[in-house]
């Protein structure tokens, strides 16, 4: 998986939150994206899986992630007014 991340030529999606594998030297996801970048990787490093709070988006950015995917907590919402209040409380982080 890390070298197709590296070979690539767009964002790289990470896994934000784990699924019990867990790679050697890489416990959590800022160790993962410092193991990435150590490689050379220099393209964006998009994270998802588990995102549904603002202290997700702020784990994600002070572990080094340049974006975040937000997918089944949007899914779950019913009316466009809660979506549009969900997404303005994950971009104020609050």
């Amino acid at each position: 998986a890390v070298t197709a991340a590296l070979a690539g030529n767009g964002f790289v999606y990470l896994q934000s939150s784990s699924d019990g594998k867990i790679r050697e030297g890489c416990p959590g996801l800022a160790d993962c994206i410092s193991y990435l970048r150590e490689r050379g990787l220099s393209r964006p490093i998009y994270c998802g899986v588990g995102v549904s709070k603002p202290s997700d988006i702020s784990r994600i950015t002070a572990a080094g992630g340049e974006a975040a995917f937000i997918g089944s907590a949007l899914l779950k919402l019913e009316t466009e007014q809660e979506i549009c209040d969900y997404i303005r409380e994950m971009k104020s982080g609050e």
